[in-house]
Order: C-alpha cells, then sequence, then structure tokens
C-alpha cells in the first residue's frame, strides 16, 4: 500500500501502485542457526560457535539483539535480550516444527547490512541460511463507496456458489495473515474463532483484513449483509504496524508475520487447513520456503494473491511463486483477465476479484473511509474466493492432502473465454474457479 504524500499520510487508497516499493524490510536479517550449533551454545562460553559471528554483528552492524522466530513448546517466544544469553538461542527442535527452531531475527543498523557482511555470515559454518528479511504489502486494488444494499455479489453467482448443497465447513478453520479485523462485525463475529494480534492494536485501520475474512466467511443465511464462500470458521493474525513506513506505505512487520506462519503450523491438528495470504513481495525467502513446505507436509493448502502489478512490469510476487502455493489472478464479471492481474507460469487460476462487495470495519480511520461494507477489487479480492472453496473441499474430503486439494481446485475449473481450447495459460491458469465443478 502506498500514499502519495511526502508531507503528511494521506487517507489509504488501496489503488495507488507505487513507482518503488522496498524489496527488504531495513535493519532485519534472518538467520538460521544449525542445530548442532545451537546445542554447542548451550554448552561452556568457550564453546560456543556463535560468539565469534555475533561479536562481529554487534562491533560491524550495531546488532540491538537476536530474538528467535518460533515458539517453545511452553509457549514463550524466547528471550529479547542481548544475543550472547543462552534464553535468546536456545529454541528446541519440537512437532510440529522442528525444522523452523533455528530461525532467528537480528535487529541491526540498516545501513550497515552490505553484502560483503552477507558473505561473511553466510560462509560461517553455525549457519545455515542467512537473509534480509524480505518485504510484503497488501494486493489490492482501489475501493468504491459501499453499496451494501443491492445486496449483488456477482462472484457468488460467477463461481456457481448458488448450485451446490451445502456451504458447511464443519471442523475446518480458515487462517488469514492481513491487517487485522473487526471481530465485532455483524457479518464476522460468528465466524472468528480467535484473532491474533501480538503488540498491535485490535483494529483494522485499513480495512483489508475484514475485505478478505468477508469473502471467505461472512455470515450466510444470518439477515445481514453479504454472504462469505463458506460457513467455516476463521482464525485471523494481524501482520501489519499500525503505521505506516517511512515511505508512508505499509509493510508487513516480519516478525510478526513469520512467527504468524508458524503459528498456523502448529494449528494444523486442531483443524486450521487452510492459509489466505492476500500479501505480496518482490524477494523469495528460504526462511517462507521452509515454512510453507512444512505446512504443505502438515495438509495446510496455502492460496495466494498473485499480485496486481501487470501494467508495472508484471513482477513475480512471492508467497504466490513458491512450489505448493495456489496462486489466483483476478477476473471482471465478464470472466475478463482485470487488467492489473499479475501472470506467470506459476499461476493455478482465477477468481473474482472486481467490484468485490464484502465487509469493512466499521469505525472509518486515517486510511479509511469505508465503513461496513465496500466493494475492492485486486487479486486480495480473488484469493479468498479460492480459499474458501478449498475450506468447502475439505469438509468434504477431510483426508485430502494439500496437493490433492490444490490437484481438485484447479482440475475442476472451466476455461475463461479468452483461452480457447487450451487447458493452462499463463494469464488464466487452469481456467476459473467453478463450485458446481469440484463439489458437484
Amino acid at each position: 500500500i502506498q500514499t502519495m504524500s511526502t508531507q503528511r499520510v494521506l487517507p489509504w487508497r488501496p489503488n495507488v501502485v507505487p513507482k518503488k516499493r522496498l524489496v527488504h524490510i531495513p535493519g532485519q536479517l534472518i538467520v538460521e542457526i544449525k542445530p548442532q550449533a545451537r546445542a554447542l551454545a548451550l554448552g561452556p562460553s568457550s564453546g560456543n560457535p556463535l560468539r565469534e559471528p555475533m561479536e562481529h554483528l554487534k562491533t560491524n552492524a550495531g546488532m540491538k539483539r537476536m530474538v528467535p522466530l518460533f515458539t517453545d513448546p511452553a509457549g514463550k517466544r524466547g528471550g529479547q535480550g542481548a544475543v550472547a544469553s543462552k534464553q535468546a538461542v536456545a529454541v528446541g527442535d519440537y512437532s510440529p516444527m522442528a525444522e523452523l527452531g533455528g530461525f532467528h531475527v537480528c535487529h541491526l543498523d540498516g545501513k550497515r547490512i552490505t553484502p560483503a557482511l552477507l558473505k561473511k555470515l553466510r560462509s560461517h559454518p553455525a549457519f545455515s541460511a542467512v537473509e534480509p528479511m524480505p518485504a510484503r504489502f497488501i494486493s489490492a486494488g482501489p475501493g468504491v463507496a459501499p453499496d451494501p444494499e443491492t445486496g449483488r455479489q456477482w462472484g457468488l453467482k460467477a463461481i456457481k456458489w448458488f448450485d451446490i448443497k451445502s456451504h458447511s465447513t464443519p471442523g475446518i478453520i480458515v487462517a488469514v495473515l492481513d491487517s487485522g479485523l473487526d471481530r465485532g462485525h455483524p457479518d464476522l463475529k460468528n465466524a472468528v474463532v480467535d484473532y491474533h494480534r501480538g503488540k498491535f492494536k485490535a483494529e483494522d485501520i485499513l480495512g483489508h483484513g475484514t475485505h478478505v475474512a468477508g469473502v471467505i466467511g461472512a455470515g450466510i443465511n444470518n439477515g445481514v449483509g453479504i454472504a462469505g464462500v463458506a460457513e467455516c470458521k476463521l482464525e485471523v493474525w494481524k501482520v501489519f504496524p499500525d503505521s505506516p513506513q517511512g515511505d508512508n506505505e505499509f509493510y508487513v512487520d516480519g516478525p510478526a508475520y513469520l512467527q504468524a506462519l508458524g503459528e498456523v503450523l502448529a494449528g494444523a491438528p486442531r483443524g486450521v487447513r487452510v492459509l489466505n495470504i492476500s500479501i505480496t513481495g518482490l524477494e523469495e525467502s528460504s526462511t517462507e520456503r521452509v515454512i510453507f513446505r512444512a505446512l504443505e507436509n502438515a495438509g495446510v493448502v496455502v492460496v495466494a494473491a498473485i499480485g496486481n502489478d501487470f501494467e508495472n512490469g508484471n513482477p513475480v510476487y512471492y508467497p504466490a511463486a513458491y512450489e505448493g502455493v495456489l496462486a489466483v489472478g483476478a477476473v471482471d464479471s465478464d470472466l475478463q483477465r482485470w487488467k492489473g492481474s499479475s501472470t506467470g507460469a506459476h499461476i493455478g487460476l482465477m477468481a473474482p476479484g472486481v467490484s468485490i462487495l464484502s465487509t469493512v470495519p466499521r469505525k472509518k480511520s486515517a486510511f479509511r473511509s469505508e465503513t461496513g461494507y465496500a466493494s475492492w477489487l485486486g487479486t486480495s479480492m480473488a484469493a479468498p474466493h479460492v480459499a474458501g472453496a478449498a475450506a468447502l473441499y475439505l469438509a468434504n474430503h477431510p483426508a485430502a492432502s494439500a496437493a490433492e486439494v490444490r490437484k481438485a481446485i484447479t482440475g475442476s475449473t472451466r476455461r475463461a473465454p479468452p483461452m480457447g481450447a487450451k487447458k493452462f495459460t499463463e494469464e488464466y491458469g487452469s481456467g476459473f474457479l467453478d463450485l458446481h465443478g469440484l463439489l458437484g
């Protein structure tokens, strides 16, 4: 997201495509410490393999602290103090997130993160990986005035929502990582089982997370507003800060986002089976890649917006481009690709993404004037249609793996008119989401 004033923060408008976005978050490095190095770090200080690189980071990069990303079995996040602290280094290997135990975030002087520093750290035997924190931002298009009285949701008609027998998804929880939630919204209050906001305020000042949540799981036949794709339960994580970065754009809080991914993984055994990420970024991340592989292995279907920058060079965005992630593009009511919807060989399918009416917070903010309901566009709005479809499929096939769910969804699409006889194109993927074809 970006605002246009360099003197003050203007009300947020999700249609603004910045000329230049951050690729990395300044001052943060992700390091993965090898298991043997972690074990030795807990022994005598003279044998600590982390001593030398940590001292180097303090002296040459102004490191303030290094903290673990993922919770330990007791539910504690680890120490917040100096990196020499054993507590800050000791994160055990435990199920189901054993391979995530070594990931830590180093908070440094951003101006001193140089190629030479990265090269030195990457060559050190204590580390498996070292990378700058990738920047992630919301993938939504322009908002228009809310018009909830029409009751028209063309997207539901287009995906043949009215042609399926049941919209119930007992036992299936859909996770949403986004800008937050208006938990008291009358169309959402019965759907949300938990709202994790950590250090952030409860308010969804951007409204994006509330809008995405409504597309997936707004109340059905409750006499209020709209209907979501699935009558499912939602678990929401707020991963955006409460104020923009220095360039007046909102970026994901990297540690909060990565920790939330770990918590989604930990929630898989209790029914968190789908994850919607309407967030994009320019840089791939080995840390993210490991987490998404673990989510795949745990049976969590990850659905992501492919991005809105086709007319701005059509860059490849992550996490949509990772293997095992279902990348979703946006079409309009004529089933034509929205002109901003990004394309590529990694695309999975298309879903409604133009003039999508959904829930937004009831209270205005400095970044959003709409209240109650609003129609927005973007691949951010397309992805949650598919997340809802994944929940519906899992309700009928609870033993299905993540790969089997993706195959079922992409294999049941109907071709968009511009595809002709082709089964796949880089503009439309396998075609257009079809709930009747998926569920019968």
